[in-house]
Parts: structure tokens; C-alpha cells; sequence
């Protein structure tokens, strides 16, 4: 084998390289920026559609309501998991889609509780019997001297 001080020789591997992986690397961050972008946008129409149907709760009727919050379920189940899912692989590398997810799923439980209301406002609410209300004050009572003693 032969010696030879030939910086060219001994750099040029390491320059070929580089580029390759730098054209990659510039590749694949134009691909995630444009995807981010495209998440960002999805979140912000579902967030706007979901809020604007806020007020448009009040004029469905009960069994449309008790439909739509069974499918508001689903869908709230099937975000925390996607949640789960997300944060385990660290996707929310951009806070502002972290952030806006996040608002979506306040918005979507809001979404849930105005369905609730609608759908069990005219259900029949039922008295306590006074015997439950009494032995409840009674338990109150035991526990809370046992506390203090």
C-alpha cells in the first residue's frame, strides 16, 4: 500500500457524502414543514366548525342531540388515544400545532357538555329520599369526628 498525501483523495468521500445527506435532510424537512402546514390548517376548520355549531346545538331535537353526542363520544375517545399515540412518538415537534390540538380537544369536550345539557333538559329529575339524605348525613358525621378525634 502506498501513502499518499493527497487531500483531495482523503476529503472528497467525506464532501460526496455530506451532500447526499444534506440534499436528504433538506428533502425530508420540506416534506415535514409542508405536512405541519397542512395539520395546522385541518385543526384550524375543524376548530372553527365545531365552535360555530355551538350555537346551533339549541335547534336540533332530543333524539338528534342524544345521537350526536354518542358520535361526539367516539370521536373524543378516539383523539385521546390519537393523543397517546402522538405524544409517544414526539410528533408535536411544532408547538403550535401541539397547542392547537390541545385547543381542539377543550373545544370538543365544550362541544360535548352544550350536547349533554341539550339532550337531558327535559329528562325528569328525581328527588333524593329522606332516608338517603340522612344516612349520608349520619356517615358525614362519623367520618368527620373521626377526623378530628
Amino acid at each position: 500500500m502506498l501513502l499518499t498525501l493527497d487531500i483531495n483523495q482523503m476529503a472528497e468521500p467525506v464532501v460526496e457524502k455530506t451532500m447526499r445527506t444534506s440534499f436528504l435532510l433538506r428533502f425530508f424537512s420540506f416534506l415535514e414543514k409542508r405536512l405541519i402546514k397542512d395539520v395546522s390548517n385541518v385543526l384550524d376548520s375543524a376548530i372553527l366548525k365545531v365552535e360555530g355549531s355551538f350555537s346551533h346545538i339549541e335547534e336540533l331535537s332530543n333524539n338528534e342531540t342524544l345521537i350526536l353526542l354518542s358520535d361526539t363520544k367516539k370521536i373524543i375517545s378516539r383523539f385521546e388515544s390519537l393523543n397517546e399515540s402522538l405524544l409517544k412518538h414526539n410528533y408535536f415537534s411544532d408547538n403550535s400545532v401541539k397547542e392547537k390540538f390541545l385547543y381542539l380537544n377543550q373545544v370538543l369536550y365544550k362541544f360535548e357538555s352544550l350536547l349533554h345539557v341539550a339532550s337531558y333538559k327535559d329528562a325528569e329529575v328525581l328527588k333524593t329520599p329522606d332516608e338517603i339524605k340522612q344516612g349520608l348525613a349520619k356517615l358525614s358525621r362519623k367520618n368527620l369526628t373521626r377526623l378530628t378525634t
